[in-house]
């Protein structure tokens, strides 16, 4: 094990336990809706930057490989949460609408069993152990990949929209 992995993996580690030790300040939010959306994003990036920093540590192709798909399923969440704590941040209702969140439910999991699939097809990634400059998967990604990609920068953006839009609600602390 590298000096690099080691720090790179404990860059992801502290970042997954400032998200995930974020989450027990939540109930300071007022609001539900704002509260599970925040939670969500915290949680989906706190996971997979635990992921991330247990891929690191790591000298074996199939156990990277199998953090690496684990990061993606739980990084392609990320957009979805975000998006849900957007609308409800922003006194949206979006992420109530049942339209949308079967959109959604269709779309994570269809890209969930293109990620789970990859072995057979290999058209989202391929991957393989490098040893120079310090050991790491290395990975190259396929079309769908960045597909994949496009979806989740445009929903993010969508969200920072909403937000640069904001409508006049009150998010603060309870008994404020």
């Amino acid at each position: 094990m590298q000096l690099t992995n080691i720090i790179v993996a404990t860059v992801f580690f502290l970042a997954a336990v400032a998200c995930l030790g974020s989450l027990s300040r939540l109930s300071q939010l007022h609001q539900r809706d704002v509260r599970v959306g925040l939670g969500g994003v915290l949680a989906t990036v706190g996971f997979w930057s635990l992921l991330q920093a247990i891929q690191m540590l790591t000298l074996s192709e199939s156990i990277a490989t199998s953090l690496f798909t684990g990061g993606l399923i739980i990084g392609f969440a990320t957009p979805f949460v975000w998006l849900y704590f957007c609308s409800a941040y922003t006194g949206r209702t979006l992420h109530t609408e049942r339209p949308y969140i079967w959109s959604a439910v269709v779309l994570y999991t269809t890209m969930v069993v293109i990620k789970i699939t990859n072995p057979i097809h290999g058209q989202y990634f391929t991957a393989e152990m490098a040893t120079e400059p310090y050991p790491r998967l290395l990975v190259n990604q396929g079309d769908i990949y960045w597909i994949s990609f496009i979806i989740a920068y445009a929903m993010t953006a969508i969200g920072i929209f909403f937000l640069s839009r904001r409508s006049t609600i009150r998010v603060g602390r309870r008994g404020n």
